[in-house]
């Protein structure tokens, strides 16, 4: 690849980056606002995978939930190279504290884990534009299943099952 492309997508991915960390922002404030509080369980997992303010997360149940429908900023060419493709096998996406799952969808305690871990990665950073764009360029660089925050999401779930 030349510099030329690596610059462009470079300034591709930071307008990503800025464009995405809005858009969960806003997800968010409205997840926060009709979504239901963790129950006791769910606090006592959320707390056990790293999470500081297990209190923060509402969960919005929908019954139907299209993850490809909802990107206002799928256009850019840096979010097409991601191999992110088959966002529609998950049934759950995380916005900051706020994860919204289909109606039907039952989460097991693993899956939860797993879910609530990026939430931990998330604190971690101190912000959602940091976390972004270090796990979207991990993503990019290794690919959905080896990159290193969904290896460590996957296993903190395993240990829940």
């Amino acid at each position: 690849m030349d510099g030329t492309k690596n610059n462009t997508l470079d300034l591709e991915f930071d307008g990503l980056i800025e464009k995405a960390s809005l858009w969960f922002v806003e997800r968010y404030i409205k997840i926060s606002l009709s979504g239901t509080p963790l129950t006791k369980k769910q606090l006592v997992i959320a707390s056990k995978v790293g999470v500081k303010s297990p209190d923060r997360i509402r969960i919005l149940s929908l019954p139907e939930y299209n993850f490809h429908k909802d990107y206002s900023f799928c256009h850019l060419s840096a979010f097409e190279t991601l191999p992110l493709i088959n966002f529609n096998r998950s049934q759950s996406v995380i916005y900051k504290y706020g994860l919204v799952m289909q109606n039907n969808a039952h989460m097991s305690n693993g899956e939860l884990a797993e879910l609530f871990r990026f939430i931990s990665f998330y604190e971690g950073f101190g912000s959602i534009k940091i976390f972004l764009s270090l796990y979207l360029r991990s993503v990019y660089n290794f690919g959905w299943e080896k990159n290193p925050f969904n290896a460590d999401a996957k296993l903190t779930g395993m240990t829940y099952q």
